[in-house]
């Protein structure tokens, strides 16, 4: 059973105050036995009549508490951990009430050889017995609170590292999953060019290299700085343009510094992904608003586009990855720490984000 360093140092040093407490007690009360049957309690005689009180009681507390720390450290590092937490208390019960009964039997043999040393009679076992099980009992109980505390510290961070990997396995694929949903699209977009021989498919390959570079490169990483969020960003939407004909009109609005703020990369590109991808009419004008406000410790996204009407017809089973990949990675790495509000009201779709941000 590992322990953090502050905790034995703790550890040591009540077993230091513990032993020697009773000295350092008797060096304040120098305690001193006055001779005669009968003397009053306030009575104080001077120091040439009183008898110094025998070394051998000083140092007996002592003694005793040296095997009551032994024994702590016994059950607490050995018993324990070797039967009770692995479940077998019935063994643990067996070698813990016989560890006791050799402490106690050790603990009356020391009294008697002390009281051998005083030259005072030896008390009978039975009579030690109750005061000497009732200290190695509270001993035992103290000792199986801390350990069973420590079993439970050492479960829960397990299981806290397990939840950290599973989070982080999720979170890795979610993040896969948009690498090649983007890249179909615009692969798309760059084909439609090329079948029309338009003179932007060659910038059209040149941009989407920058973002392949991008997600290769940086969106491995778990966080990137803000700025480079929003130039992906930008380079997306240039791309689009690309293809759309005058009808489309994109507004895109960028406010603010973002300083050195960082945020989760391939957060923002779902919502505008899907803006055009469903928000573009082939039979009339179509506007997309796209806005962005950032500061150092906030940013929020604005996303409005008409919904087309063949937007509702399509069946293509991709149309909500996006969406529902996003609001799954908010909730992993943002809880508490955003706010995300999507409506459709049949004739226009709005995304408004707002999320905290870190710092580098």
């Amino acid at each position: 059973m590992r322990i953090p360093w502050l905790k034995w140092i703790l550890l040591g040093l009540v077993t230091v105050l513990f032993l020697f407490f009773p000295f350092l007690l008797n060096e304040f009360h120098k305690p001193s036995i006055v001779p005669g049957p009968h003397v009053p309690a306030n009575f104080m005689p001077p120091p040439e009549h009183r008898i110094p009180y025998p070394w051998v009681n000083i140092y007996r507390p002592e003694l005793q508490n040296l095997l009551l720390i032994i024994f702590f450290y016994l059950n607490y590092l050995w018993l324990i951990p070797k039967f009770l937490a692995k479940g077998d208390a019935k063994k643990y019960a067996l070698a813990c009430g016989l560890t006791v009964l050799l402490f106690v039997v050790l603990t009356w043999a020391m009294h008697n050889f002390l009281d051998h040393l005083n030259h005072m009679h030896a008390i009978n076992l039975l009579r030690r017995f109750p005061g000497l099980f009732v200290s190695y009992f509270l001993v035992t109980g103290i000792s199986i609170g801390l350990g069973l505390y420590e079993d439970w510290r050492k479960t829960q961070s397990e299981r806290e590292t397990l939840q950290k990997a599973a989070l982080e396995s999720e979170l890795s694929f979610l993040k896969s999953q948009v690498s090649p949903h983007f890249l179909f699209n615009t692969l798309n977009n760059i084909y439609s060019l090329s079948v029309t021989k338009s003179e932007h498919a060659p910038d059209a390959v040149l941009k989407l290299s920058g973002l392949m570079r991008y997600m290769l490169y940086d969106a491995s990483e778990k966080n990137v700085p803000v700025e480079k969020e929003l130039q992906y960003l930008a380079d997306y939407i240039e791309l689009q343009k690309l293809r759309l004909t005058e009808k489309v009109k994109i507004a895109y609005e960028v406010k603010g510094q973002p300083g050195t703020s960082e945020i989760s990369p391939l957060l923002l590109i779902p919502f505008v992904e899907n803006a055009f991808k469903h928000g573009i009419s082939y039979s009339g004008e179509s506007t997309i608003h796209i806005s962005i406000s950032c500061s150092s410790s906030e940013l929020s996204l604005h996303v409005l586009n008409p919904v087309a009407a063949t937007a509702g017809d399509q069946k293509d089973k991709s149309s909500g990855v996006g969406l529902a990949n996003v609001k799954k990675r908010l909730a992993l790495l943002y809880p508490g720490k955003y706010k995300l509000d999507i409506s459709n009201d049949g004739r226009h779709f709005s995304v408004a984000l707002h999320l905290q941000l870190g710092k580098s």
